[in-house]
């Protein structure tokens, strides 16, 4: 049941996505699976299903506590990988900070830091759609690890990484500790001593399963560059900008103070800030502080085009500086995304798509996430004309429209 595919799996730099049965409308049966888990030399690779949460229980139910521990929107896939595979997937970034749970097997990670910006390529979808990411452009790994059944990984959105279950991490994966050449990171002994084995066959005997809970911040405008584009349009002010500087342009891609980071930390009391998680922001105090960080973002960004209040340079009113938007429209903007926008995303999840999911090949469950899909399309919709770029929410119409489409052909066709 569910959505899958073959896909990855491959010792190519590009990705190569196959169809693991013939007919996509056909429940998906194990002989499916069985027949594609393979290495790809043999025409076989990882099988992936996206969208797990909304058709499993179990992952339906991790779904709701992410979401509730978070208060972000989440999303869990799943992915399959044969061992033997010498590259699982290539190297690639996404869009999603994501906990990696291997829950079966073993996997090999390598994590390497956000490459500099080339002002061709995505950021956040680098490796894909005939992009490659090149060694010379990543450097060393920040992380180079085998992954075994229980251990979890964070890799955050932007940051490229690349898989296998056929190679071990040498001796000393990420050097000595000692500080030479700017690289070494000291790794704890018992880390150490986890990733040693003495050979490929005793690490990847089993089948690696895994699955990627996405913390979907960046996929549904919940940074401060969605904040500063929907801003601008309101204004009817340009948006378009050509950011040089890689660290402003990270800045930017920020979540907004909104679930587990809407904290403030008192530090007399806790000490270095972490006593007791912090207290949680008033929605009032999270709208203000998003605010203060837009417009610093925004003042950092174009530093010649603002004047206003915490602006510097410039003083005659006709040197060609434009007004900030105002604190009360950077207000409205803020109050929408963090409590009418992020709420109906927070209660699709939590009332509907994650709550009482039944058996994953019941046309019910089936119907059930896909009307899901099609509401969290809206939802972008609704963002789309609030922030008054027609492009946007016709883009998002367009695409709940032909899926709307397609399950009427299938229905015909039946």
């Amino acid at each position: 049941g569910g959505g899958g595919g073959g896909g990855g799996g491959n010792s190519a730099d590009t990705w190569d996505f196959r169809p693991i049965k013939d007919d996509p409308a056909r429940v998906t049966s194990w002989d499916d699976v069985s027949s594609s888990l393979r290495p790809p030399s043999s025409g076989g690779g990882t099988i992936y299903f996206n969208n797990a949460g909304s058709l499993w229980p179990s992952l339906a139910s991790l779904c709701r506590l992410a979401a509730r521990a978070f208060g972000l929107p989440v999303n869990v896939n799943v992915y399959v990988t044969p061992p033997g595979t010498v590259r699982s997937v290539p190297p690639h970034t996404d869009r999603q900070d994501v906990l990696v749970v291997q829950t079966e097997g073993a996997k090999r990670w390598r994590v390497y830091g956000p490459p500099k910006r080339n002002g061709r390529a995505d950021p956040l979808n680098r490796g894909k759609g005939g992009d490659a990411l090149t060694p010379e452009e990543m450097g060393p790994p920040l992380i180079d690890a085998v992954v075994r059944r229980g251990d979890v990984l964070y890799v955050p959105a932007g940051f490229p990484h690349e898989t296998d279950t056929s190679t071990v991490v040498p001796d000393d994966p990420i050097g000595d500790g000692d500080g030479g050449g700017g690289e070494a990171i000291a790794i704890d002994e018992k880390v150490r001593v986890h990733q040693q084995s003495t050979s490929a066959e005793d690490v990847f005997r089993e089948t690696s399963v895994h699955l990627t809970l996405g913390l979907d911040t960046h996929v549904w405008g919940l940074t401060y560059a969605h904040l500063r584009w929907a801003a601008l349009q309101r204004g009817g002010k340009p948006f378009q900008i050509r950011i040089e500087d890689d660290g402003e342009y990270w800045a930017s891609l920020e979540t907004v103070p909104c679930g587990f980071l809407a904290r403030k930390y008192d530090d007399a009391a806790d000490g270095d800030g972490d006593g007791d998680g912090g207290k949680r922001m008033t929605s009032d105090e999270a709208v203000d502080l998003a605010v203060r960080e837009l417009k610093a973002i925004m003042i950092r960004l174009e530093p010649g085009r603002w004047r206003g209040e915490g602006v510097t340079g410039g003083g005659d009113d006709d040197d060609g500086r434009e007004d900030l938007p105002s604190d009360e429209d950077l207000t409205e903007v803020a109050r929408y995304v963090l409590r009418d926008h992020l709420g109906a995303f927070l209660r699709l999840q939590r009332e509907e798509m994650f709550a009482d999911v039944q058996d994953p090949r019941g046309e019910e469950t089936l119907m059930k996430a896909y009307r899901c899909t099609q509401e969290q399309n809206r939802i972008m919709e609704k963002f789309g004309a609030f922030s008054k770029n027609e492009a946007t929410r016709r883009s998002f119409e367009a695409t709940r429209l032909q899926r709307e489409a397609t399950l009427s052909d299938k229905r015909s066709a039946q």
